[in-house]
């Protein structure tokens, strides 16, 4: 098969590195074939360093390019404008997260989707992260028993400056971290409508958009989501901890341990009224098994756009949808509106 043409729209920070650098490294599998960005400097280093043809506008872009797919990876208050019509042109469509800059935005861009049956999918790269990759695999081995509280920590001490800690860009942490954390918070649950209870405050910031989120999502039969964005954590933690009902699991994102039984192992009790002869507590020892996992430097250097572009290729190859649905992509902005619409 020949490679899939394939253009990006924003030539910023995600635009090149995240998308175009990655993407060049995939020649069998797509082709850049053009570009589009406001400023001609960008334009002509696209040229020079891609071999493509570039466009000022995305209505150029859109009317002249060789291209089955294109990237949006521009600010998202012009997400819903711009996606639509990429999407009415004909073009499948990758979007950068968050999807949009408001749920109603979304839905607008997903409907257009639905109308003229085009893909599109949100870049949910941390998808491929292999810390996220080890923890679901240890969740889905059973191994932790019932979970009961899951905590996904992304925390740090420090001040930014940039127009991404503004508001009326749709700029703090809920946008620029909730998107990839909520997609894991959502896949590890179970469920596309949690109930949200949250705070999101502006703490060290330079700007007056959020940098210390606390979100907690709640769902019948699902663990407690337990969710942390901080830039004000000076002390840090644990990015990843687990509760279960035989175990648990907590982890740096580079090393984890993990703890839990076979409860099978464990003597039959039945619970007792009366109180104990020796005036103690009830003991008895466990039949812990330890494991511990460390993420290979290999791993840890993935190049998680390519894991994306990678898979969402294997899945068009075989005839089938982008494996990150644009439903579940707008299950992660609801949580976001949730989160702000309700932030105590």
């Amino acid at each position: 098969m020949n490679p899939i043409p394939i253009s990006v729209v924003g030539l910023g920070r995600t635009g090149w590195r995240n998308h175009l650098m990655n993407l060049q490294t995939l020649p069998d599998q797509f082709r850049i074939a053009a570009v589009c960005d406001s400023m001609a400097s960008r334009r002509k280093e696209a040229e020079t360093t891609f071999q493509c043809a570039s466009y000022e506008t995305l209505e150029d872009l859109l009317e002249n390019a060789d291209t089955e797919w294109v990237v949006i990876a521009t600010p998202q208050m012009l997400h819903r404008t711009q996606v639509s019509a990429a999407l009415r042109a004909g073009k499948h469509v990758i979007c950068e997260k968050p999807m949009a800059l408001t749920l109603a935005d979304a839905e607008a861009m997903a409907k257009v989707a639905r109308e003229t049956g085009r893909f599109l999918s949100v870049f949910h790269s941390l998808r491929y992260a292999p810390d996220f990759e080890l923890v679901k695999t240890i969740v889905d081995s059973g191994k932790l028993g019932r979970l009961l509280m899951i905590k996904i920590y992304r925390n740090g001490f420090g001040r930014r400056w940039d127009w991404q800690t503004l508001k009326k860009f749709g700029g703090g942490n809920l946008s620029n971290l909730g998107p990839h954390v909520l997609d894991h918070a959502l896949c590890l649950m179970g469920s596309d409508h949690p109930g949200v209870v949250a705070r999101a405050e502006a703490a060290v910031t330079l700007g007056d958009a959020d940098d210390h989120v606390k979100i907690l999502l709640h769902a019948p039969d699902a663990p407690l989501m337990d969710i942390e964005l901080s830039s004000a954590d000076a002390m840090g933690a644990d990015r990843w901890k687990i509760y279960g009902t035989t175990g648990g699991l907590s982890g740096d994102g580079t090393t984890f341990r993990s703890r839990f039984f076979d409860p099978a192992l464990l003597p039959v009790r039945e619970v007792v009224e009366t109180p104990p002869a020796d005036r103690s507590y009830d003991k008895e020892t466990l039949p812990w098994v330890e494991e511990n996992f460390t993420i290979s430097s290999e791993a840890a250097n993935r190049q998680l756009p390519v894991a994306y572009y990678s898979e969402l290729h294997a899945a068009l190859q075989a005839g089938n949808p982008p494996p990150i649905s644009t439903e579940h992509s707008l299950a992660v902005m609801r949580v976001m509106q949730k989160v702000q619409e309700n932030a105590i």
